[in-house]
């Protein structure tokens, strides 16, 4: 089977990046799917929005183009653009959705987002600036599939959607075993507790159980990820731990690690620091939800040679929070046993 990509946008102003986009899609054997070049059916007496919307939930992926122009009004829904429409579509029926938006577009963004609501600014070429930058807000704040790719030209639209698909590829091609080895590891870790068990003739550590079924739970990425970077790669030597400490700061000082909170920390910064092994950012949803017109908070950290772990106020609360949430499962375990 050949996956299909639907191509979102306005069209009128934006109709040498779909061609781009769409080029790039056929050059690596995909097969595209845009309304001006027949792909889409409408011989069904559907009108040629409501045939977009259908066409949607066949396809795998859908890329979203978008630039200036805040785009023709929904006859199915006034409150939105067609392009905003074709966005929730995807989100309800693709597995994954590349974002593509333009610089300029992005840099007033930052500007409007930086000065009050009541101050009136005026963006070159943009005809509704305040709609277009909350549906980016919109697209940034979703749980998955959040992520803005900018672009500046046609050409760079090709390196960036190759770039793109080869890296979905690789998700994919690493993920079954990634999911495989998890399985493995929570079947491994139930039967090492058996053995030690049945060994010292006591009855199996449920708190040792629960922790790993949590960390292993791929809602728990990011907490397993601080875990593993703190223990050598180890879940399981961390758990003694976890079970002596109650929250994450006493946890990484019983394991000697220097933890920082630097509010400070971005890509820049990071890029300067000493023996630096690992780096990262996420958007902490649904623990940090994000309120009307408000950005996005982020959460990033830094690993560092030797045992320094930076982060800012947001990856703080959120570790604390999820490491709380771990200790909780674990007393919960040890009360029903």
């Amino acid at each position: 089977m050949i996956p299909s990509v639907f191509i979102s946008s306005t069209v009128s102003d934006l109709r040498h990046v779909r061609d781009a986009v769409r080029s790039t899609v056929e050059a690596i054997g995909y097969r595209p799917v845009m309304s001006e070049y027949g792909d889409i059916g409408y011989m069904g007496g559907s009108t040629a929005e409501e045939a977009c919307y259908k066409t949607i939930p066949e396809c795998q992926i859908l890329v979203l183009i978008v630039g200036k122009y805040y785009g023709s009004r929904s006859k199915a829904n006034d409150a939105q653009t067609v392009t905003e429409m074709e966005f929730d579509e995807g989100m309800k029926h693709c597995a994954h959705i590349i974002t593509l938006v333009d610089q300029e577009v992005l840099e007033f963004k930052k500007v409007y987002d930086d000065n009050p609501p009541e101050k009136q600014l005026s963006f070159p070429g943009m005809n509704d600036p305040a709609k277009t930058f909350a549906f980016l807000s919109r697209i940034s704040q979703q749980p998955s599939r959040n992520a803005i790719v900018p672009f500046s030209n046609a050409s760079e639209v090709h390196r960036i959607l190759r770039l793109q698909f080869a890296s979905l590829v690789y998700e994919l091609l690493m993920a079954q075993p990634s999911k495989t080895m998890a399985s493995l590891n929570d079947i491994l870790s139930e039967v090492k507790t058996l053995r030690e068990a049945m060994t010292k003739n006591s009855k199996p550590d449920v708190q040792f159980l629960a922790a790993i079924r949590f960390l292993l739970d791929d809602e728990n990425v990011q907490l397993r990820n601080v875990v593993k970077l703190c223990c050598n790669g180890s879940i399981e030597s961390a758990i003694p731990m976890i079970v002596e400490n109650d929250d994450i700061e006493a946890f990484l000082s019983a394991l000697k690690v220097k933890y920082t909170v630097d509010n400070s920390l971005d890509n820049a910064k990071a890029e300067k620091m000493q023996g630096i092994k690992n780096f990262g950012g996420f958007c902490p949803l649904p623990f940090l939800p994000i309120k009307p017109g408000e950005k996005p908070k982020v959460a990033q950290y830094a690993w560092c040679e030797p045992d320094v772990f930076v982060a800012n106020q947001v990856a703080f609360e959120f570790y604390q929070n999820e490491y709380k949430k771990l200790k909780r499962c674990m007393m919960i375990a040890n009360n029903s046993k």
